[in-house]
């Protein structure tokens, strides 16, 4: 009897812990989140009472008398929400009330009990208001939760009125202007916070939020400010089905479906159990960063050069701003030369990502240094100078509007002197490794390549090692869910110091590679690096340098992509401050 009661007791303790939590969802929209929340407590609840008042066959035993104390405890008015949408906002209202009723009926089969359900009352928690420009803690004074997926907008398409609330909001930031949207729910959960400290919070936002130079505006401040990742769901393709009463789950938000997004717990106690989830993974972690890596909280900043000073440099490539008149097709090429054959010294291949990865041919018109008097003579390409001329002309931009002055040149010229290497600015996600080559010096390069002058095979080797990828994968930007890799993930890598025999080994795996790549002539990099046809022999090539790479960073080979990255964090931590002695 006393092992009953006991238990009893611990059971009721469970159902007022669990009535006594209140949640607070600041983007309620139709009340998604609140209404599960909700549900998902009423079920424990239920098992609950279920372990309480029912025997070991299911069969219902004893009366509950001061249901108020013991009945049930979760109630819908410790959910609280805030909607802009007057008609989202009743849904939510009405959500809640359904929700409430649906789970008394459970409750009422599992003790066979008729609890009463009141009618649709006045239920002020869910406020139809703009809830940047609104008091959290005025509609809800003390929460345990906040919790939801506020609005997901680019910082390149926020209505003025939001890139007004966006300065109000980060008076206190430096440079947030290129902060998604969304990040304004979490400096207003830190303000929240500052009042209730014991409050957590836990939202979908974009995937941005986590990458390239968003961590370091974003995350550095609010780490400053006390706040630590708990927990991090890293980045997903957002689903966000709802089951509208149809029994056919339907797109609540069809703009919002396929986003790419993480989840980000976060707080001002610094929870001892920290994780990060990955796809069905849950790796435990000692310290959860910006990049949602187990490592220390490290900010990559864009810096001009490479950390190490022995490599070269890398830039974008040339860029035309010319209104595609510069830039010929394999058939405008070829009408221009049938005309004109004296024109070929003026027409070179042009190559940026698509051309590179998938072995498109595309040509353009370099006229750096060409004879005004010979161009003069080719009707064609002077009608094209004319075309960029205007169309300069007419841009907002004034460094533009001056390039007009020459229609003949590119407005941005980088095009090496020497053979370089390249990398794809933008590249899938789906393959192990971003292609990576050399060109000619004679294949001009667009700023959709990144590039290296004076490259060696050595660093070409490391750059397309998994250790780099790993890199890659955690401190790039990204396009949708592909890679976007800019000169600040080549000039933060921590590049390790090569002796010669380092070289030498280096040399040959990238020769294996290149070599390898080579038997398939015909094929493009598209073709060799999808993971479905990518050739076997290409791989092995690939694994050899990955472990040659590896030990030269004395990574085991059995690390997994979470160990290399805490060891390169720890490299480029040293790296910085050593820099700054």
């Amino acid at each position: 009897m006393k092992q009953k009661d006991t238990k009893d007791k611990k059971l009721i303790e469970f159902q007022k812990k669990l009535g006594s939590l209140c949640f607070f969802d600041p983007a309620c929209g139709s009340g998604n989140f609140l209404t599960q929340t909700f549900l998902c407590l009423r079920e424990l609840e239920n098992k609950a009472l279920k372990e309480r008042f029912t025997d070991k066959k299911g069969i219902f035993q004893g009366v509950l008398e001061g249901f108020d104390t013991c009945g049930i405890c979760v109630d819908i008015n410790n959910f609280y929400g805030i909607e802009i949408n007057s008609f989202a906002t009743a849904v939510a209202k009405t959500a809640l009330h359904i929700a409430d009723k649906q789970m008394r009926k459970a409750t009422n089969e599992l003790i066979h009990t008729n609890l009463e359900y009141l009618p649709l009352r006045d239920f002020e928690n869910i406020l139809c208001a703009n809830a940047l420009n609104t008091s959290w803690h005025e509609h809800c004074p003390k929460a345990d939760f906040i919790i939801g997926n506020p609005p997901f907008v680019g910082h390149q398409h926020r209505s003025k009125e939001q890139s007004a609330e966006m300065d109000l909001i980060f008076k206190d930031f430096e440079n947030y202007g290129k902060l998604d949207y969304v990040t304004a729910w979490f400096k207003k959960s830190l303000d929240y916070m500052k009042f209730s400290p014991n409050t957590r919070t836990a939202f979908v936002a974009t995937n941005s939020i986590c990458q390239g130079e968003s961590v370091a505006t974003l995350w550095k401040p609010l780490f400053e400010s006390g706040v630590s990742i708990d927990f991090a769901y890293t980045s997903f393709k957002w689903d966000n089905s709802v089951d509208f009463g149809t029994g056919k789950k339907e797109k609540a938000d069809k703009k919002m479906a396929g986003v790419s997004v993480v989840i980000v717990a976060f707080s001002l106690s610094n929870s001892s159990k920290k994780y990060i989830f990955t796809g069905n993974s849950r790796i435990p972690a000692s310290n959860i960063n910006g990049y949602l890596v187990d490592a220390p909280n490290i900010f990559i900043q864009n810096r001009g050069k490479p950390l190490n000073d022995n490599l070269s440099k890398m830039s974008k490539g040339s860029q035309p701003t010319d209104g595609g008149n510069l830039i010929l097709s394999q058939d405008e090429k070829d009408e221009i030369l049938a005309k004109y054959p004296n024109a070929d010294k003026f027409i070179k291949q042009f190559m940026g990502a698509e051309e590179f990865i998938n072995g498109k041919l595309r040509y353009c018109l370099w006229l750096v240094n060409a004879n005004p008097s010979e161009l003069s003579k080719i009707p064609p390409i002077m009608t094209r100078l004319e075309n960029v001329k205007q169309m300069r002309l007419k841009s907002p931009t004034k460094s533009v509007q001056e390039a007009a002055n020459t229609p003949m040149l590119f407005t941005q010229i980088r095009q090496p002197n020497s053979d370089y290497l390249v990398v794809p600015e933008v590249s899938s996600e789906s393959r192990f490794y971003i292609p990576i080559g050399f060109l000619s010096k004679d294949i001009i390069a667009s700023n959709r390549l990144q590039i290296i002058p004076n490259a060696t095979l050595a660093d070409f080797a490391i750059l397309t090692s998994s250790v780099h990828m790993e890199w890659m994968k955690v401190v790039a930007g990204r396009l949708e869910t592909r890679y976007g890799y800019t000169p600040a993930v080549y000039n933060n890598f921590p590049f390790a110091s090569l002796d010669e025999k380092d070289k030498e080994t280096l040399t040959a795996t990238a020769q294996g590679i290149l070599d390898a790549r080579a038997l398939f002539g015909d094929c493009s990099l598209a073709d060799l690096y999808n993971p479905l046809t990518m050739p076997a022999n290409l791989r092995k090539a690939h694994e050899k340098n990955d472990q040659a790479v590896l030990k030269i960073y004395g990574i085991d080979k059995t690390a997994t992509p979470s160990d290399i990255v805490k060891e390169l964090f720890t490299r480029y931590e040293k790296e910085v401050k050593a820099r700054e002695f």
